[in-house]
């Protein structure tokens, strides 16, 4: 399990290391579905890149709301923006 959790990391910071991906930020809180949702009634997120916080679901949730939106990536991160994007 390990192992391929590793080759799956190795191969995506390959993929990072040699496509440079531009898109726009936008801050979906934890990454639930009613957060997606009340982002998604003011703006498209459709190839967007999703900042979200760490915590209240799990990561595979949160991978699985970002990706039913069609964003091109996530974002995780431990601490709050003080500024909303």
């Amino acid at each position: 399990m390990y192992l391929l959790m590793y080759l799956l990391l190795l191969l995506f910071l390959t993929l990072i290391y040699f496509y440079d991906i531009q898109a726009e930020l936008v801050y979906a809180h934890y990454g639930t579905w009613d957060d997606f949702a009340s982002v998604a009634s003011s703006q498209d997120l459709e190839g967007k890149v999703v900042l979200v916080r760490s915590g209240m679901i799990s990561l595979e949730d949160k991978v699985r709301s970002a990706t039913s939106i069609s964003s091109v990536g996530i974002i995780l991160s431990s601490v709050c923006p003080s500024v909303r994007l």
